[in-house]
């Protein structure tokens, strides 16, 4: 993922830009977020998996008790 954290233009230099270059911010802006959106769904389901290796470990104790 490219970091090229550049603060979006004022309104008054947004009337200069063309809807083409608008049209790309908006491009690269979803194309970041949907990069994030599956890193965090990446690090949910290895968490999940996390919490269900062990509540099977807790609940095979539990059977020994």
């Amino acid at each position: 993922m490219v970091d090229n954290k550049q603060p979006l233009p004022t309104s008054a230099a947004l009337d200069t830009i063309s809807p083409a270059t608008r049209l790309l911010e908006k491009r690269r802006m979803m194309y970041e977020n949907q990069e994030k959106y599956i890193l965090k769904q990446k690090e949910y389901k290895q968490a999940e998996i996390s919490f269900r290796l062990t509540e099977k470990e807790l609940r095979e104790k539990d059977q020994e008790i």
